[in-house]
C-alpha cells in the first residue's frame, strides 16, 4: 500500500534533516563549495537511508515459502536502481537548467542583477501558477498507482476499470476548475 512507503518517509526525514543541518553547520566556515558538497552528501545519505528502510520494513509475502525471502537484496536493487537513476538524471537536468537560464538572461540583458531578478520572478511566481494543476493530478496518480498495479497483477480487470473511471472523473473535475477562459 502507498501508506507503507509514506510512513517510511517520515522517519527518513526526521533522521536525515538533523544530520544535514549538522553537516551544514560544520561545513559553513570552509566556504560555499564545501557546503554544497556536504549538502549533497547529506541528501545522498537520506536517500540511502530511505532505501534501506524500505527494504527492511517491506511487508512479508504470505504466499512465500518458509525460509525463503520474498525478495532478495539483488532483486530489490534491480527494481530500485532504475527509479533512483531516473531521479538522479532528473536532478542533474534541473540543475543544468537552473544554471543555464540565468546565464542566458544575463547575456540577453547585459546586467547580472536584472537577469537574476527576472529569473527569480519566473521561478517564484510564474512556474508555481502554471504547475499547480499538474501537482494535483500527479498526487492522484501516485496515490492510485499501487492499487492499479495490484489489480493488474491479480487479474482483477473489473475493479481496475471502475477505479480508473472514478479517478479519471475526479482528475477531469479538478482540471475543469483550472481551464482557461478565452476572451473574444
Amino acid at each position: 500500500k502507498a501508506t507503507h512507503f509514506t510512513l517510511i518517509q517520515i522517519p527518513q526525514q526526521l533522521i536525515s534533516l538533523p544530520i544535514c543541518l549538522l553537516l551544514l553547520r560544520k561545513s559553513l566556515p570552509f566556504g560555499l563549495h564545501t557546503t554544497y558538497t556536504t549538502l549533497a552528501i547529506g541528501l545522498l545519505f537520506s536517500e540511502v537511508l530511505g532505501l534501506f528502510l524500505i527494504f527492511l520494513l517491506q511487508p512479508k509475502d504470505p504466499n512465500c515459502q518458509k525460509g525463503k525471502a520474498s525478495m532478495s537484496f539483488l532483486d530489490f536493487f534491480r527494481i530500485a536502481l532504475p527509479d533512483a537513476g531516473s531521479s538522479w538524471l532528473r536532478s542533474a537536468l534541473i540543475s543544468a537548467k537552473n544554471l543555464m537560464i540565468p546565464r542566458g538572461l544575463r547575456q540577453a540583458s547585459g546586467n547580472a542583477e536584472s537577469a537574476l531578478s527576472v529569473y527569480g520572478t519566473i521561478q517564484s511566481m510564474v512556474f508555481p501558477i502554471l504547475n499547480f494543476p499538474s501537482v494535483l493530478v500527479s498526487a492522484f496518480n501516485i496515490q492510485i498507482l499501487p492499487e492499479i498495479s495490484h489489480c493488474h497483477e491479480t487479474g482483477q480487470t473489473q475493479p481496475l476499470k471502475e477505479m480508473v473511471r472514478k479517478k479519471s472523473f475526479i482528475i477531469l473535475c479538478i482540471a475543469s476548475l483550472f481551464r482557461r477562459e478565452e476572451t473574444p
